[in-house]
């Protein structure tokens, strides 16, 4: 120790400036080119050093228990920093399972939370701690591992693989949006759906002349089967979208249906009424979801005339004040005379072998009351009532006073707006292939061709964290996607966005981007919390398509 001390002295000592000799001693300065010269010329014995014991009074210093204190002079212990402690490589300060040096010790700290890895449980911050994360196989270092979106907390939860990116709620049709923390944007969700008719109401209007007979007789025999090929088969499988039926749909009631063409899915109830002449029609049978007692019920009962009307039945059906009859019969309730469900996919089926004969009265009161009923008014009162229009004719009758049956009943359709998208009417002979076998034909085209509004919609399921609304910015349809129909849209809710498409058929496959807000509303806690609730197709005719929706709040792991 001595000597080292006795060192750094001498070197402190030196300096730019001439050395003052002692007696006996020369100048000698350092900067000078000939200093080494000079310097053999040094005699240490003469040189002037201040006496000084031989130990320099360090003696005490030779002890190996002296400590020796780095700290700023002048500052109390109190006050001083705290200098990092040692960090053992190997060692596991969160008990976490992995190692310091495998969490980045001292300074990673993956998630931005001011605890360093090394002494934070959740290092990523995604819910599911290091030491979870390690029995699951996922990455304590980042929240989703399989880089499908939905992080390893909620795939642990689900018990969906967090290590495969197609096993994921995502692949059953469900809609996830993490409300991750401190996210300043969440990037827009993207939506699919294909509306389909979930309800519908079809209601037979029979001309009950005598030349119709027969053709009462037909529907007799034939309606159950038309019923029952109209409706979506189920496979005995439970969905909640489509993505969980294979090549099928997963319909409204929960059950994959085998049958991509468009047929009912839920529910398909009938009506029956009858007419001849001006003010004879008659509702039989109101819609019901009896599909024999409708069968039962069709029969042509006993009116007759000689001046059969074809246009003001379809008038009465959609509103029976424009009937006068005391026995028309219409429905308590509901929607028009037939009492159709307000939010089934209407459909009116007008059957006939005339022409209209209303003018052919001769009689001016009479000749008075038919002028109101045009086709073009006939077809008003359906559209009002968002009733959908069909009919089967013959042309057997060879009258020439008035239109053909297809002239007018085309005319109804087009005031009706039941075209297809383009815009041929649902009107349909059976002169060639015979009533019976038109009869499903032309119920059929109006559920595979008929257009109808399908509008996008959340819709809450309640009882949960929060309201999806709360958090929803932007609902926006989407045509440019890959696969996404490109159809006109509109913005019903003015919200800038438009949501809307006016005109979809049955199948069609609508997309739209659902974009949210980051959680400020819901803290975290110790739970995974849910907010639940479902995007849908919405319109006139009720709900169309649905899939889950899901917003998930992960929960947050205590510190040691």
């Amino acid at each position: 120790m001595k000597y080292w001390m006795i060192l750094a002295v001498l070197l402190a000592a030196c300096s730019d400036a001439p050395l003052k000799k002692g007696p006996g001693t020369p100048d000698v300065d350092m900067n000078e080119a000939d200093q080494a010269e000079d310097m053999s010329e040094l005699d240490m014995e003469d040189m002037a050093f201040p006496d000084m014991p031989d130990d320099m009074g360090l003696d005490d210093m030779d002890s190996p228990d002296m400590e020796v204190d780095f700290a700023q002079p002048d500052m109390p212990d109190d006050m001083e920093p705290d200098l990092p402690p040692l960090i053992d490589p190997a060692g596991d300060e969160d008990s976490d399972g992995l190692t310091n040096e495998e969490e980045g010790a001292p300074g990673q700290d993956t998630d931005g939370d001011g605890i360093p890895d090394y002494l934070d449980l959740d290092s990523d911050n995604d819910g599911l701690s290091d030491p979870d994360e390690l029995a699951a196989g996922t990455s304590p270092l980042t929240s989703d591992t399989d880089g499908d979106g939905e992080w390893d907390v909620l795939e642990v939860n689900a018990n969906t693989d967090p290590l495969d990116d197609s096993s994921n709620l995502r692949a059953q049709g469900i809609v996830v949006v993490m409300m991750a923390p401190d996210q300043p944007r969440l990037s827009p969700v993207d939506v699919s759906l294909k509306p389909r008719i979930q309800d519908a109401d079809v209601y037979l209007s029979m001309d009950a002349s005598g030349s119709m007979f027969d053709d009462f007789q037909v529907v007799e025999q034939v309606l159950q089967g038309v019923h029952d090929s109209l409706l979506c088969e189920d496979n005995g499988t439970n969905c909640v979208a489509d993505e969980q039926c294979n090549s099928g749909m997963c319909s409204l009631a929960g059950f994959c249906v085998d049958s991509n063409l468009p047929c009912v899915e839920r529910s398909l109830h009938w009506g029956f009424g009858r007419w001849v002449e001006l003010d004879s029609f008659q509702n039989v049978s109101s819609v019901n979801g009896n599909i024999a007692a409708t069968v039962a019920a069709i029969d042509p009962g006993s009116a007759s005339g000689a001046y059969e009307s074809i246009t003001q039945p379809i008038a009465c059906v959609a509103d029976g004040v424009n009937c006068t009859n005391s026995d028309k019969n219409c429905a308590a309730g509901g929607v028009g005379c037939g009492g159709f469900r307000p939010a089934a996919f209407k459909t009116y089926l007008h059957i006939s072998d005339a022409r209209e004969q209303c003018d052919d009265s001769t009689d001016p009161a009479y000749l008075q009351r038919c002028s109101t009923f045009t086709p073009n008014f006939a077809g008003s009162e359906l559209a009002r009532q968002n009733i959908n229009f069909a009919a089967l004719y013959d042309d057997t009758d060879t009258g020439t006073s008035n239109p053909t049956p297809a002239t007018t009943l085309n005319a109804v359709a087009l005031a009706a707006g039941s075209v297809d998208s383009q815009g041929l009417p649902f009107v349909y002979s059976w002169a060639a292939s015979g009533f019976g076998a038109m009869l499903p034909l032309a119920i059929r085209g109006v559920l595979e061709r008929h257009e109808f509004e399908a509008r996008g919609a959340i819709v809450e399921q309640g009882g949960d964290a929060g309201d999806i609304g709360d958090f929803l910015v932007r609902l926006e349809a989407d045509t440019t996607s890959n696969g996404c129909a490109v159809l006109a849209t509109e913005d019903s809710d003015n919200d800038t966005y438009p949501e809307t498409f006016p005109a979809v058929v049955a199948g069609t496959n609508l997309c739209w981007k659902l974009e949210f807000a980051p959680n400020t509303l819901v803290p975290r806690n110790a739970s995974l919390q849910e907010i639940r609730g479902s995007f849908q197709t919405q319109g006139a005719d009720g709900t169309t398509a649905s899939r889950p929706l899901l917003l998930i709040v992960p929960p947050i792991v205590g510190q040691p």
